[in-house]
């Protein structure tokens, strides 16, 4: 069992991810705070804040994913040549 959730809170090359593991806490803190609320009101509340918390929580994932992805991509060429396969004879 501790292989699998070694491999969930690390990269693809085996390193660990902080932005996983904050995602992890984001949404633990959550359950926590949605049940908190559920238990001392005796209602389900509006999830709005909650959407929103996990949204700006889940934006370190989002911003590692960009900078990866244009890591990998350096050096590379990003044009493209685009071609008509209507053209018009004489």
């Amino acid at each position: 069992m501790k292989p699998f959730w070694r491999s969930v809170f690390s990269e693809a090359d085996g390193t660990g991810s902080w932005s996983r593991v904050s995602s992890a806490m984001t949404l633990v803190a959550s359950l926590v705070w949605v049940s908190y609320v559920v238990l001392h009101t005796k209602a389900i509340p509006s999830l709005d804040g909650v959407a929103l918390f996990i949204g700006t929580g889940n934006v370190s994932y989002v911003a590692n994913k960009v900078s990866t992805a244009i890591a990998a991509n350096k050096g590379t060429s990003s044009s493209t040549t685009i071609t008509s396969s209507s053209e018009t004879k004489s």
